[in-house]
């Protein structure tokens, strides 16, 4: 019964030869068969039956052996065939083919360096040992230490005379768990670590100076990194995707932060960039949901594109370092935003920066601004006013498309070109002034404004653009005032303003001749008629006129230097500081308030201190003032105001310079009396009785 068994052993062994190499049973398959018709007839011979079992036992072995050789064959070549077909195969299937043909192995190891081994275990534990650099590889290749062998690997450590990790040595290692040494590892290759689901925590040495592109690329579960101090810059795509990372401290010595950067680290809450950051890359911080503020260094000079696009959740930009340009969507979709102010050392927009930043309701710019993109502010529904600052010469086509909320809207006066759309959709926009520096206005300029009801040329008719091309080539024909019903006034007396310009434009347009400078009045009810030299007060006068348009003040027709007043809206207010008003001549003054387009002129008097004292007041009554009401011979101040406030003039210097001399000619000046002030305060030293009688009356010289 036996040998029996062990003939039917041996045949069960030649079965499974057949079934996994068909080709080899084939070529060996007259050896096989003549060898077990020798064991059938064997067996029934008693004398040769010692012989034959030893000849079973060798048999036996030698086709286990096959057998064996022949599946090691056909895993490798099925593998091989799987990476050639599919560089790209599902990580599930490798790890499939992988876990069945290691399932019995003990040991794996070889080289992964000139002088670096590698050996793995069954507990997943795989040690880098030896001296020197690695190799670099790719995740995919066949060639790669790992390739059969990622999915089994849990720890790793690495030999203390390692220096460096190669490019993706165990990028796809999804089991991988923790790096229990790093040796004495001083540079690390591009994706080392990429797509290592299970890596939860990271503690790099601070011996390690150089760090690769894409290093944790994907590590979706990575939530704690400490990063080394030595290193000098965050590298491309470094912690890109990583979505469970909440915050991370970047080591002072760091200058730059590579393209990608942080892209997606949709948990990452807190970041502080370093003083010593001068280059953030694109996209390095864009889809970080959860990040509220961000401070820029004042090194950094630019902020690229995408650079924050969709963070959702940011508030606040603190501070704008040296930063000259903004990036086309640098800030897209960072809805959370409310109130921005760039800076003046920022020139340039780009396109759709902040577009979609829906409750963006402040934007303050400031001059220095030269160019701001096309739909650098479209769809900012929150959005109700702006001022664009008078060095900006050009905005893009659709800057303002979307923004429904928009009211008020202040153009620069230096604007040359807007383009195609500009205030397409601006659906609360109801006046708007257009500059004289314009000289183009873009197709559908206006469309879709349904309230917009009065606008005003301020100079030249500029070239209105009616066509563009579209994806196709094709011409179509555009209107600036589409569906728009609106009085349109421009200059009068202004040739380039003819029937061939004044059209509706798509709209219902009503176009009127408009004298601006007749408009001009001085604000009685906020103006001050009087000074009094020494009270240490103020002088206002107020104008219709805005002061965007305000030029200078003179007065008598000399120009008043911008440290003797103040000029601010309202619409425009005058405001003589005391210092230059106790500098005039008692009596009348004409102030001259010059605009763009005219002039206004105004009466402020001035009135000596010892002239309001009323000639029968006594001593205890001295530091009163009241107002004499023969104080000049040319009548009553009131009359003299009346003649003179709401003549408009068309020249910068008033008619009659000379009518403050003439009026003040009897007059005595400030100062004329000094001795007899000193008298006075000598005398109330003194404590003379004889005060009142000196003081009491005061002589008119001649």
């Amino acid at each position: 019964m036996k040998r029996v068994k062990r003939l039917l052993t041996l045949m069960l062994a030649v079965t499974m030869v057949i079934r996994m190499q068909s080709v080899t049973v084939l070529a060996e398959g007259n050896v096989i068969e003549a060898e077990v018709d020798t064991m059938e007839k064997s067996v029934e011979t008693e004398d040769g039956i010692e012989e034959e079992i030893k000849e079973e036992n060798v048999q036996q072995e030698n086709a286990e052996a096959k057998v064996e050789s022949v599946g090691q064959e056909n895993d490798k070549t099925n593998a091989e065939n799987m990476e050639e077909e599919n560089p790209g195969a599902n990580v599930e299937e490798q790890s499939e083919m992988i876990e069945a043909h290691a399932e019995g192995s003990e040991v794996a190891s070889g080289a992964c360096g000139d002088n670096l081994t590698w050996e793995l275990t069954e507990d997943g534990i795989l040690t880098i040992s030896g001296s020197g650099k690695m190799n670099d590889y790719k995740r995919f290749s066949k060639d790669h230490f790992l390739y059969s062998y990622k999915q089994q690997v849990k720890v790793v450590e690495i030999g203390e005379e390692v220096t460096y990790l190669g490019n993706e040595a165990f990028a796809g290692c999804q089991n991988l768990t923790e790096i229990k040494s790093w040796g004495g590892v001083t540079s690390i290759g591009d994706g080392v670590f990429m797509r290592c689901d299970n890596l939860v925590k990271v503690e790099l040495p601070d011996t390690i100076t150089d760090m690769g592109r894409d290093l944790f690329y994907s590590c979706k579960n990575l939530a704690e990194v400490k990063l080394p101090e030595g290193i000098d810059s965050i590298e491309k795509g470094t912690f890109e995707t990583c979505e469970n990372l909440t915050e991370i401290k970047i080591p002072d010595g760091v200058t730059s932060i590579g393209d990608n950067a942080f892209c997606t680290c949709i948990s990452l809450k807190e970041l502080k960039i370093p003083d010593g950051v001068t280059s953030i890359g694109n996209r390095a911080f864009m889809s970080c949901e959860k990040l509220t503020e961000i401070e820029i260094p004042d090194g950094v000079t630019s902020i690229e594109d995408y650079t924050f696009a969709y963070c959702s959740d940011l508030t606040e930009i603190k501070n704008w370092g040296g930063v000259t340009s903004i990036g086309e969507y640098a800030f897209y979709k960072c809805s959370n935003l409310i109130e921005l102010e760039i800076l003046g050392g920022v020139t340039s927009i780009g396109n759709r920066a902040f577009r979609e930043c829906s409750n963006l309701a402040k934007i303050e710019l400031r001059d220095g601004l030269l160019k701001i993109g096309g739909g650098a502010f479209s769809d900012c529904i929150g959005l109700t006013e702006i001022e664009i600052p008078d060095t900006v010469t050009e905005i893009g086509g659709g800057i303002f498309w979307g923004c429904s909320n928009l009211e008020k809207i202040k153009l620069s006066d230096g604007l040359v070109r807007i383009w195609d759309y500009a205030f397409r959709g601006c659906e609360s926009l109801k006046e708007i002034t257009i500059p004289s520096s314009v000289k183009h206005m873009g197709a559908l300029a206006f469309d879709r404004c349904p309230s917009l009801e009065t606008v005003y040329f301020e100079g030249n008719a500029p070239i209105f653009h009616r066509e563009f091309e579209n994806d196709k080539g094709e011409a179509i024909i555009c209107e600036n005032f589409k569906d728009v019903t609106a009085r349109v006034y421009y200059p009068c007396e202004n040739p380039t303003w003819t029937e061939e310009n004044m059209i509706d434009y798509g709209g219902n347009l009503t176009w009127v001749e408009w004298n601006r400078a007749a408009e001009l009045a001085i604000v009685l009810e906020a103006t001050d008629k009087e000074y009094l030299i020494g009270s240490g007060g103020n002088a206002v006068i107020k104008c219709t006129g805005e002061l965007k348009d305000f030029v200078s003040v003179a007065v008598d027709g000399e120009i008043v230097d911008l440290s003797c007043y103040t000029a601010t809206e309202g619409s425009t207010v005058v405001t003589f500081l005391s210092a230059y008003l106790d500098s005039l001549s008692v009596g009348d003054h004409i102030v001259t308030l010059n605009y763009t387009y005219g002039s206004i002129d105004a009466v402020l008097t001035v009135i000596e201190k010892n002239e309001a004292v009323n000639d029968n007041e006594n001593i205890g009554n001295v530091g009163d003032v009241k107002e004499d009401e023969n104080i000049n011979d040319t009548g009553n101040t009131d009359n003299r105001i009346n003649d003179t406030i709401g003549k408009s003039e068309d020249t910068r210097n008033p008619k009659n310079p000379d009518t403050s001399s003439e009026i003040s000619k009897d007059i005595p000046k400030t100062g004329d009396n000094i001795w007899m002030v000193l008298w006075v305060f000598a005398m109330m030293m003194a404590g003379s009785s004889c005060f009142v009688l000196l003081c009491g009356r005061r002589e008119k010289r001649i």
